[in-house]
């Protein structure tokens, strides 16, 4: 996993002009971001440093089958992936209200941990 977080590390840091142009412009980022990312595991898997991956792929649960933005396999070993980008269009001057990533309502973040808990997994 460390290889992985390196190489995200360094394709988003080239990138990071765009990024700051996102963030003055307060614009959505998270399909750009998607597509950056698939991009970046097309490239990982050509080179072998991932073995595989798939795109919103449908894992089995107990409870049922459920969406996952990445499924990515390294050395042997599934991991999945849930993306999300802070950076929100909201109007002009308006103050950030980061607790929209926490609410309750099946939107934000509580949303994908909960889905991630339900699924099988290795401690």
């Amino acid at each position: 996993m460390e290889v992985l977080l390196q190489n995200i590390y360094e394709w988003f840091l080239i990138r990071k002009e765009h990024l700051q142009v996102f963030a003055d412009a307060d614009s959505r980022v998270e399909g750009w971001f998607k597509a950056e990312f698939l991009v970046l595991l097309k490239r990982l898997l050509d080179d072998s440093v991932i073995e595989s991956f798939e795109r919103e792929a449908k894992i089995k649960s107990l409870t049922g089958r459920r969406q996952i933005d990445f499924e990515l396999s390294i050395m042997g070993e599934q991991h999945l992936c849930e993306l999300k980008a802070l950076c929100i269009s909201q109007a002009a001057g308006t103050p950030r209200n980061l607790r929209f990533y926490l609410r309750e309502d099946g939107v934000g973040l509580i949303k994908d941990f909960r889905k991630l808990d339900v699924l099988p997994h290795k401690l």
